[in-house]
């Protein structure tokens, strides 16, 4: 019994630590480093969704956004109505406004 309580908290303890080094993890470059699923790569400012082996840090993508109407463009190339719902579909914002047609 003693032995199945030790293999149970190894193996939770394992699943913590990789949960901890995924949120935070580098993200982006010229060899593109994803996110996990559930998160989002958010780069510095001025790095321009990674362009020029920019990277960022992982971070949990928002469960609830406001009603706010901002409208960014975000690393997909789509514009999403504020940064919050960019982040919700899992991309960092490129540049303000909506995408520009080019």
């Amino acid at each position: 019994m003693r032995t199945i309580i030790v293999a149970a908290l190894l193996l939770l303890s394992a699943n913590l630590v990789s949960f901890a080094a995924d949120q935070g993890a580098t993200c982006g470059g010229f060899v593109p480093r994803p996110c996990p699923e559930d998160q989002w790569c958010n780069y510095k400012p001025g790095a321009a969704c990674g362009i020029g082996d920019q990277t960022g840090t992982c971070q949990p993508r928002p469960q609830v956004c406001p009603k706010i109407l901002l409208p960014v463009c975000a690393c997909d190339g789509k514009t999403y109505n504020n940064a919050c719902e960019a982040a919700y579909a899992g991309f960092d914002v490129f540049y303000p406004g909506p995408c520009r047609k080019e």
